[in-house]
């Protein structure tokens, strides 16, 4: 173990993807020793350190950074997480990326390809995000999102507001397009089974339901991310637990992190394909979690968990201890100190 490497993880703020793909990872690699820092990052860094892990900037000042490292002689890991070249124009970041109106790049999405061409390596979280990122880059590494055990070890679910069971879905207010295609299917569950509705995270999407649905719906706002504690404990209670997003390319690019967050707090999970099948139902269908390709099968296996409760709790546990064993950053990070020593070699 190289215990000499001194790493920065440069986050633009303090949201879930800095903490997934920076503060995370930098946690436990200090904790194992590493000197490994993450913040946001100045001139003055580049004397400091030896590695420089841009976790998706998207600014000329990333690229002037970028640039001071590489002429120190110092590599830099450009963290992706996201197809920005795919934005969806119905996501509030499309402006921050496009002109609305003319489809045209602005200032974000070119310093983001110039960022992806710069950097000595990128970084990404799976398989189909690393093809699309490597007609940019041909040197392409896959650090897979992983879940804190920490986090999730001590939850105590929030106790329940109403009786009967409680599908719960959270998330950031960008799924307007997924929810439409699922809302239907939803609204059938729920009816059928007397359940509640649960809505994390972006309550305007009551505006797509049926007034049914809308009557059985019970939202959470969005919270900034050092106060998703409480989030978790909501998650906990969750009978049930949906991470269905429409077959688009750009979700295609997405994490299994949804799932995974789901299976750390022991929640049974109803999950799309793509980009969820990989970790749930690839190897062993419907040893982890029910796979529903359609939004008349997720309806169907929503029912299914509800009915037949003890066999959705068995799957649940199963993916737990998964979780635990290959998808925690206490047991992968390993990963990142194996490419942080290979890029300085």
């Amino acid at each position: 173990m190289n215990d000499s490497i001194r790493v920065l993880f440069a986050i633009r703020n303090s949201g879930a993807d800095a903490y997934f793909r920076a503060i995370a990872p930098a946690s436990i690699l200090r904790f194992q020793g590493i000197q490994a820092e993450a913040r946001t990052a100045s001139f003055d860094d580049v004397e400091d350190f030896d590695v420089l892990v841009l976790q998706r900037h998207c600014s000329e000042a990333a690229v002037t950074l970028t640039r001071a490292f590489q002429d120190a002689g110092k590599p830099v890991i450009y963290d992706v997480d996201d197809w920005l070249f795919g934005l969806p124009p119905t996501w509030p970041a499309y402006h921050d990326y496009y002109d609305l109106g003319t489809g045209k790049p602005r200032e974000r999405l070119l310093a983001h390809e110039q960022l992806l061409c710069l950097a000595d390596v990128v970084s990404c979280t799976g398989a189909t995000l690393a093809e699309k990122l490597r007609e940019h880059n041909g040197d392409v590494r896959i650090m897979p999102n992983c879940v804190m055990w920490g986090d999730w070890d001590t939850v105590i679910p929030v106790e329940k507001q109403f009786d009967g069971p409680v599908v719960g879905w959270f998330g950031m207010p960008y799924y307007w397009d997924s929810w439409r295609l699922m809302a239907e299917a939803v609204e059938q569950a729920m009816c059928e089974q007397d359940a509640r509705l649960t809505i994390l995270g972006y309550p305007d999407i009551v505006q797509v339901f049926g007034p049914r649905l809308r009557e059985c719906t019970y939202v959470q706002p969005a919270c900034v991310w050092r106060n998703f504690a409480r989030m978790r404990a909501m998650i906990a209670s969750f009978d049930v637990g949906i991470a269905w997003i429409e077959d688009t390319e750009f979700n295609r690019c997405k994490s299994p992190l949804k799932a995974l967050q789901y299976g750390a707090a022991g929640v049974p999970v109803v999950a799309s394909p793509m980009p969820y099948s990989e970790v749930l139902g690839d190897e062993y269908p419907g040893q982890y979690g029910l796979i529903a390709e359609t939004p008349e099968t997720l309806y169907r296996d929503i029912t299914n968990c509800l009915v037949y409760p003890e066999p959705a709790r068995a799957r649940a546990d199963a993916w737990r201890t998964r979780i635990w064993a290959e998808h925690t950053y206490e047991s992968q990070w390993t990963r990142w100190l194996e490419l942080l020593e290979e890029v300085i070699e």
